[in-house]
């Protein structure tokens, strides 16, 4: 296991452990404030308050992860993409006109016209999966009189 993959793994350990950290230094911390409890010396006193400061930047980079070179935020975008993209191929068994089946495919909510591949007697249709489904998108088609059946 590597360095990196340790800490992937153990994230949720780690958190907890963090929020634990941040949760004792910050009682501390208003024990002393409001009710008077006193450390032993003023060492202790700024090393408690250098400690919060320092467990919440760790937890703030930890979670937000802001230190992202540009080739990363545009992976974690194009993951983003393909997690929420997906393509259905489709057969049409009868005739169509293919200018009223883009108008009917555009009318529904998620699906990308613009990436519409028609072939003879089939149809590639990008849709987002997150606004439709396939089932949606067959159904659509299937009331407005389409006989389609899904190709793998």
């Amino acid at each position: 296991m590597s360095y990196a993959q340790f800490f992937v793994t153990y994230k949720p350990f780690f958190t907890v452990f963090q929020l634990a950290m941040i949760a004792f230094l910050a009682v501390r911390l208003l024990r002393y404030y409001f009710l008077r409890k006193s450390f032993h010396s003023k060492w202790e006193n700024v090393s408690f308050h250098l400690s919060l400061a320092l467990s919440l930047v760790g937890f703030y980079i930890g979670y937000a992860e802001p230190f992202q070179s540009e080739k990363q935020q545009i992976a974690q975008q194009q993951f983003a993409y393909f997690r929420a993209h997906r393509r259905i191929s489709l057969g049409l068994n009868d005739d169509f006109n293919p200018d009223k089946l883009k108008e009917d495919l555009a009318a529904i909510h998620g699906v990308k016209v613009r990436g519409l591949t028609i072939k003879d007697k089939s149809i590639e249709v990008p849709f987002q999966n997150d606004l439709v489904s396939k089932s949606q998108i067959l159904n659509s088609l299937r009331s407005k009189g389409y006989n389609v059946t899904v190709l793998e």
